[in-house]
């Protein structure tokens, strides 16, 4: 599952196809993929313990048995 900021969409253009077609690169043709556009992620930076938003970010889930 894919997770593109809004804002790098914005940012890229025609560019976020490409790099949907690296991520499917990487994870293999038969490998299906999902995502949607958000208004950024909230998460911690690293050494922090309070939440920030990210803004122009990708987030990839992968999901396996």
């Amino acid at each position: 599952m894919l997770v593109s900021c809004i804002g790098r969409k914005l940012v890229l253009d025609q560019r976020v196809e490409e790099e949907v077609e690296e991520v499917i690169e990487i994870v293999g043709e038969t490998t299906t993929v999902t995502g949607l556009y958000s208004y950024g992620e909230i998460a911690p930076f690293i050494g922090e313990s309070n939440c920030q938003l990210h803004n122009q970010t990708m987030t990839i889930t992968l999901i396996s048995e």
